[in-house]
């Protein structure tokens, strides 16, 4: 099973390096700063990647997933609450694939 240390500053993103991590998650992305917060440890050139996650949606992920250190985004936006009370898993699979193809058209 993937896991990925969660980070929201600089120096936990030192820490996670230090001990051997390669990927982090940034929580919550965009109270943080959002994609200029990315931008901004990416440009520490440490060769980390990022996955943000936390208050991201289909009109704010282009933005982060445009950063090339931004290998997937996150969000309960994939999954409404609505959608799965109805079970409705081909609505969820559809805005999960929406964000696969924002990811492409970076």
């Amino acid at each position: 099973m993937l896991s990925l240390p969660v980070i929201a500053t600089p120096t936990e993103l030192l820490h996670a390096i230090a001990l051997g991590c390669r990927t982090v998650k940034l929580f919550p992305a965009s109270v943080l700063g959002g994609p200029a917060m990315v931008k901004a440890l990416a440009a520490l050139g440490t060769g980390v990647s990022f996955v943000p996650t936390g208050g991201i949606g289909l009109d704010t992920a282009p933005a982060y997933l445009a950063i090339p250190d931004v290998i997937a985004v996150g969000g309960s936006w994939m999954v409404p609450a609505d959608r799965l009370s109805t079970g409705d898993w081909a609505g969820v699979r559809d805005l999960a694939a929406a964000c696969s193809i924002l990811r492409e058209a970076h």
